[in-house]
């Protein structure tokens, strides 16, 4: 029976990493697909993206693009976790 237990434990802690590695490669692949997702205008104008902790980091230099992007935050982690068909994201910062 330990033998057992401890099998399951190997898969559940396998099953964790593979999530981990699945979230990276996301997050590797939002570089890719940023066009994609807001457009090769907003991509243009965006000096880095990256994510932590669940959080998509925006930094952008223009005010209006900032100001703009305030309002479609909803919209842009829909479509983020939606192209890249993973829950990467929950929430976005504008830089």
């Amino acid at each position: 029976m330990n033998s057992n237990t401890k099998s399951i434990q190997e898969l559940l802690e396998a099953f964790k990493r593979k999530g981990k590695l699945r979230s990276k490669l996301a997050a590797a692949n939002l570089h890719s697909e940023w066009p994609k997702i807001v457009g090769s205008h907003v991509a243009k104008l965006t000096d880095k993206i990256w994510v932590s902790q669940q959080v998509l980091h925006i930094v952008v230099n223009s005010s209006v693009l900032k100001n703009e992007l305030q309002f479609h935050k909803e919209k842009i982690v829909l479509r983020v976790n939606q192209v890249l068909n993973h829950n990467l994201i929950k929430e976005v910062e504008i830089h």
